[in-house]
Parts: structure tokens; sequence; C-alpha cells
């Protein structure tokens, strides 16, 4: 069936760095932004066409009593959950993926490791259907303790991101990107990106997610066998420390329910992230001037047009937008290039300091040639975007009134609408931002959290349930709710 047959995917090549610095040289264009450009570049003009690489990749079938081979028991990527930094390894990798982004390549592919990684997924997709603990024993060698504990990893992962589904999966289609395949040491590092959709309800309705992966496998006689995987999604660093405080070293080989359970009563629970109204820049009296100054409207104001923005955040949201350098932990970055696909919306570079513009630059040499560049942290920073929108349209701080006015007080979820924004506070730092994509309130019902989905990427979503990302284990302990109003221009 799949003899001679080559199959053209998606190209996103991860490189382990093996320099102990990486030197990154960016050029910018001059910071006049040409507004006739940018609208030529946005996707309500460009239409739905849009340029990607591609990976070609070639199924061959090899043979296997010369490649299969004894592993050891233990390589220098596998480290113990319990020692383990999750957050240190997430991003190490996350920032790894994006080195070598978009470079055509050709794989080989052996045939039956295609069908073993295609199965893989398969079975473990079907826990968001099935909404049962996946039993991944068959993939994996677990001739010691620390495999064993990346199987319960993955698939309590697994069966929590099924199970907070606030409504019922009734099928799923996976395609799996492959990016690269080497070898490491005496075994094999896959990277790949798998992009699922889940058919809920009637299956009238859809959800998008893709997620990267690093799947370390062995080629034994027994077959090909899964040694470690990574996945690139932040709540997947959150499991792995749940893990480290819920159960007990010995507990991972046992049958014992006790942390299913937990994760089951974790979810049942009401809602665990908790809003809050961030008073930043203090609660002095420009927050009732912004109220009244926003019932002003000058013919020089631009309108936020909401559905063009929806429209392009679920399109790029499991495939980058070409027009982007790619870059790691880009959930910013992903949310302004959102906002920006508003018709007539340009770059903000008027301000009194970089924490009141917002832009790109084009880049004019190099391998990026022709693409845009943050120049602004503001861009794609967390709480950089959220102190930019908090002053923006008030001369005493921004000096001037230009560019994005948002409203950062007052907001509830039900009055969220398409292309606002949200951010996440993790019990540390203010770490991630979405935007709304889709609404599915009926009429006399009341929007909550299971109505409003969101677009995201680092995890990447394209109409994500919000009520996921506030539900207990998420990883986030508090959220602000961001009304996008305008663009003014001065």
């Amino acid at each position: 069936m799949f003899k001679n047959k080559t199959i053209l995917l998606t190209m996103q090549i991860v490189v382990i760095c093996l320099f102990a610095l990486n030197f990154r040289i960016i050029t910018f264009a001059n910071t006049s932004h040409d507004i006739s450009n940018q609208e030529k570049d946005k996707l309500y003009m460009r239409g739905d066409t849009f340029v990607k690489n591609e990976v070609d990749v070639t199924l061959i079938d090899f043979e296997k009593n010369s490649i299969s081979q004894s592993i050891n028991s233990k390589y220098d990527f596998e480290e113990s959950l319990y020692i383990e930094n999750p957050d240190h390894l997430f991003n190490l990798h996350a920032r790894d993926i994006h080195l070598n982004w978009n470079r055509p390549k050709q794989l080989k592919i052996d045939r039956s490791l295609f069908l073993f990684i295609e199965s893989f997924f398969n079975d473990i997709m079907s826990t968001y259907i099935t909404r049962e603990i996946p039993d991944l024993s068959n993939y994996y060698d677990l001739s010691s303790t620390i495999r064993n504990e990346n199987k319960f990893l993955i698939e309590h992962f697994t069966f929590r991101q099924a199970i907070i589904k606030p409504n019922i999966t009734k099928s799923i289609y996976t395609e799996i990107l492959f990016n690269d395949i080497k070898p490491y040491n005496d075994v094999l590092l896959v990277e790949l990106r798998a992009i699922t959709t889940l058919n809920v309800n009637d299956s009238s309705e859809h959800e998008v997610m893709a997620s990267n992966y690093y799947v370390y496998i062995a080629n034994t006689k027994q077959g090909y066998k899964i040694l470690k995987i990574w996945n690139q999604h932040t709540e997947f660093a959150t499991m792995q420390t749940t893990i480290k405080s819920k159960v007990k070293p010995e507990q991972i080989t046992k049958s014992d329910n006790s942390f299913v359970k937990y994760l089951i009563d974790e979810v049942n629970k009401d809602v665990a992230v908790v809003h809050v109204e961030d008073d930043t820049l203090s609660s002095i009296s420009k927050i009732n001037q912004k109220y009244e100054e926003e019932t002003i409207s000058r013919a020089t104001d631009v309108s936020y047009d909401r559905t063009e923005v929806a429209k392009a955040a679920k399109k790029y949201a499991t495939t980058y937008n070409s027009l982007f350098v790619d870059v790691s932990l880009d959930c910013t970055n992903y949310v302004s290039q959102c906002m920006w696909q508003s018709p007539n919306w340009t770059f903000d570079t008027i301000g009194n300091s970089d924490d009141y513009k917002w832009s790109c630059t084009k880049q004019t040499t190099g391998t990026n040639t022709g693409k845009y560049y943050r120049d602004i942290p503001v861009w794609a920073g967390v709480s950089n975007l959220f102190t930019y929108f908090q002053g923006n349209d008030n001369e005493a701080f921004a000096g001037t009134k230009h560019g994005i006015s948002a409203t950062t007080s007052n907001i509830k979820i039900a009055d969220l609408q398409l292309g606002d924004v949200i951010q996440f506070f993790n019990g540390l730092i203010w770490r991630h931002s979405v935007i709304v994509s889709e609404i599915t309130t009926q009429a006399n019902q009341v929007q909550d959290s299971t109505k409003v989905k969101v677009a995201a990427h680092t995890n990447d979503y394209a109409a994500r349930p919000l009520s996921e990302y506030l539900a207990s284990g998420s990883g986030y302990t508090t959220y602000r709710l961001i009304r996008i109003n305008k663009f003014i221009k001065s």
C-alpha cells in the first residue's frame, strides 16, 4: 500500500544545539513601516493561500535484523521524573524546536517505524473518546523504572487533557508531521508535530490542537519501543510537577488508581483559577478618564474587525504564519499577530517609550529576509503587552493617543467578544496570553467559560474552551481579561 509512496509533510525541524553559545544576528530595516505593504500582507487581502515549506518523507523497508539491537539500561537523555526539572526541560526544548524551522529536508523513514508511530498516536488520542486511562505498555521498553515513570506521565497527562473537555468527543483525526529523525547515541530521536482534530457533540463542532514531540525510540528484537517522550505543552510540565507531589515512586509500577481518582476529583471541582483585576499602574483617575474618552470617537479611529481577527487566529493556530519569523514560546507574539490582522490596523511606533509602542520590522538580510520580527518587547511579552493596554490611550503615560485602545478593568467572561485577550498567572509570573477565537453561546444562554473558545500558541489550539485553562491542575492560579476596543490614529 505504501510502496514507492512519497509523503509531503509540513517542515518544522528541531535541532539539538551542540554549541555552548548560539549567536543570532538580526538586521532590521529602517524604522519606517510601509502601511500599504502591511495591508497587502494580511490574511483578508491575501485570501487563504500562504507559503509553506515541506519535508519530503519517503517510506522504505529496512532489513530488521541488520538494525535491531540491544539497548542500554539508561541514556543521557533519561532522568527520573522525580529529579528532572520540567520547566528547564520545557524552556530548553521549546527553544531548540525553532532553531532550524522551515528548512526543506528529505527524510527516509522505515515503514515499520512510521506505522508504529501512527498506531501509538491513534491509541493515545482515542483517550479523548473513551475518557479512560490509556495503557501504553505495548509501546514502551519497560526495563527500567525511569521508562515506567515516563509512560505513567504520558498516560495520565493524556487522561487529564481528555476529561477536562466540556464536550463529548465523537471522533478524532490526527496528522503526523515528521520534522526530523536522527541517531542519538544508539537510538533514534524522532521529532514530530501532531495536529489533532476533535469532532464533538453532533460533530458539527470541532477543536483543532497541535503539539511538538521528542520521541526517543529503540529498534529492538521485539520491534520498535519507546524509551522517552517529551511533549511541548506547559500543562505537560505541570503534570510532571503534580505527579512528584502526589504519587510516591513505588506507586508508579503498581496497579494503583488513586492518582486517577485524584485527577477526576480535581476536574470536578468548581473553577480553580480566579479572575483578578490588576492595578499595576495604580487606581488613579486615569481609568475613569479612560471610560469617558472611549465614548468619543474620532474620524481617524479604526474599528476592530473581530471576525477577521478570529479567522486569522484559527488559520494560524496550528500552521505558523509564514510572514513572521518563527520563535519559541510565542504565545503573546501570536496574539499580537492576530490583532494586527484587523484591516487598516498598523504597527504602533509612536509613544514616549518602548512601553507604549507595538510593532515589528521586516528583516532585510539573512535567511528570514522579508519576514516580520518583533522589535519592541510589547509585541511578544505577556506583562509588557498588558502595560501597553493599560496606559497606551492615556497621554499621561504614553505621551500621546495612538495605537491600541483597550479596557483592562471590569470585564467579565460574559462580556468577552471575538478578538479579546486573556492572560494567565502561574503563581510566579504572568506566563501565557490567548485570544478569543470562537463563542458558541446560543440565544437565551449565559456566556460562560465553556462557550468561550480561545486560540493559542506554545500550546497550539485553534478553539480551546476557556474552561480548560480555568480548571484545577492547569498550572495557572489567576487570569485577567482585556477588551480590545479600537486603533487610535493621531
